[in-house]
């Protein structure tokens, strides 16, 4: 899980998206980036506070199957109450620029 676009709202709260990226293992080869989690920093405040986790702890999303989508549902709708889809598009594009290969990144390993 890496920090992928960090700004501040029009209440200066500090809103941080955090992705992720998941390999599939069957068949052919897939690669999808998933938005994890969103950090926030209250003004004033110092420790960030996950939504991740407060979404976790409630009833209804507890409540929902397992794996479904659902439970990806009502965590976008969650999600979307403190940023808009063009910042998470944003996060998304930001962490395949930081992943997209370069001469810097590549390395050369025998196994």
């Amino acid at each position: 899980m890496f920090k992928a676009l960090e700004f501040k709202n029009e209440n200066k709260d500090m809103i941080s998206i955090y992705c992720d990226i998941f390999q599939g293992t069957v068949g052919i080869p897939k690669i999808e980036y998933r938005i994890t989690n969103i950090g926030i920093i209250p003004y004033r405040k110092r420790k960030e506070i996950f939504l991740g986790t407060n979404i976790r702890d409630r009833y209804e999303y507890r409540g929902l199957p397992f794996n479904s989508v659902e439970r990806e549902n009502y965590v976008k709708s969650e999600f979307l109450k403190y940023v808009t889809e063009e910042q998470l598009k944003q996060a998304i594009k930001n962490a395949y620029e930081l992943l997209k290969p370069n001469a810097e990144n590549v390395s050369y390993l025998v196994i």
